[in-house]
């Protein structure tokens, strides 16, 4: 299970939304901003269905939250994309996500790194990637998480984009 470490964090999530074996992704990340939607519409432009979770209301960076979901969701219908985003009622403040490859094998990742520019460029976040029983086990705590969550609503994604723009450059 190697450890990527600031730099590396970036570029192995690059890779894991890249790899082309994998069909389908499970998404858990506390924060999201344009630059974890692109990460996510990677997958999504080669044909793989994401999953993603995000809580319902995280405990910062709400209104960037919303509004980076509702351009994830917009890009991901005129790309044709398969996603589905859920939010969760607790505060979901994980940074994981399970790979399942088309040959029935999966991977994951755990670490600290949220689906936002700074945490993937400039703080010192660290990122573990598992393969075999550790990612099995992973996924399926990822997928009772999503379980849980409730299918997105418009009013969900309602936020002031004033203070989406405000926390967005915040955070």
């Amino acid at each position: 299970m190697p450890l990527l470490a600031h730099a590396g964090v970036a570029t192995g999530l690059c890779a894991f939304f890249d790899d082309p074996g994998v069909i389908r992704y499970t998404v858990a990340s506390a924060y999201i901003d344009h630059t974890g939607c692109d990460l996510l519409l990677r997958a999504l432009s080669r044909g793989a269905h994401v999953r993603l979770i995000a809580p319902r209301t995280p405990n910062v960076y709400a209104h960037a939250n919303r509004a980076a979901l509702g351009r994830l969701m917009r890009r991901a219908r005129e790309t044709g994309g398969r996603l589905s985003v859920r939010m969760h009622p607790a505060m979901v403040h994980a940074k994981a996500a399970s790979a399942a490859r088309a040959d029935g094998s999966v991977c994951a990742y755990l670490g600290s790194a949220n689906l936002k520019e700074r945490s993937l460029t400039q703080f010192g976040e660290l990122l573990m990637r598992a393969e075999g029983e550790v990612a099995a086990e992973l996924q399926q705590a990822l997928l009772s998480l999503y379980e849980e969550a409730e299918e997105v609503t418009g009013e969900m994604l309602r936020h002031d984009p004033t203070r989406a723009a405000v926390e967005t450059w915040l955070g």
